[in-house]
């Protein structure tokens, strides 16, 4: 060990020997990959997941609105099968005779 010439022993300094930085920058290099390759499925993942719920509402939508087309449709036809019903019923001759009674 060397000495100042205060009087103070002086540790030599330790270089780093590049077979040593080659490894550290080789494993930054890995990492800083790993870490954008990681951020870059976690992106397509929440992209797919988005899209896929989306179909899903859709055709939900889809699904409910058929459901409802198709029970106003028979209401519909309900209604007007009472009405053609009872507009015959009232053209009844009998029906015609006694305004009380009730056809």
């Amino acid at each position: 060990m060397d000495t100042h010439p205060s009087g103070k022993p002086v540790s030599p300094v330790r270089r780093k020997s590049l077979a040593t930085q080659l490894t550290w920058v080789s494993i930054l290099m890995v990492i800083l990959v790993l870490v954008a390759v990681g951020t870059g499925l976690i992106i397509i993942a929440d992209k797919t997941q988005r899209n896929f719920a989306f179909r899903l509402q859709q055709q939900t939508a889809e699904q409910v609105s058929q459901l409802v087309s198709g029970y106003m449709t028979r209401a519909v036809d309900r209604l007007s099968f009472f009405w053609k019903v009872r507009r015959w019923r009232f053209s009844l001759p009998e029906c015609k005779v006694s305004l009380w009674r009730t056809c």
